[in-house]
């Protein structure tokens, strides 16, 4: 019982057509697993970033307020 696509097709057309297959199902997966892993490492740096922008613009905005011009 083979579907249509395989219909009249020798083995090893057969077999080529499943590893063609397959190859592209564990590209998929690799490239999910990279996306998957680069979004964790880049989040965690990004917080980082948030994080020191964020002390940073406090400093800069009360340094600002503290701030007297020289006459």
């Amino acid at each position: 019982m083979h579907s249509q696509a395989f219909k009249g097709k020798t083995t090893l057309t057969r077999h080529r057509f499943g590893m063609v297959n397959l190859i592209t199902v564990v590209n998929d997966v690799i490239s999910f697993i990279l996306i998957v892993t680069v979004n964790e490492i880049l989040k965690d740096q990004i917080a980082q970033l948030h994080a020191f922008s964020q002390v940073t613009a406090s400093f800069a905005h009360t340094s600002r307020l503290d701030f007297v011009p020289e006459k």
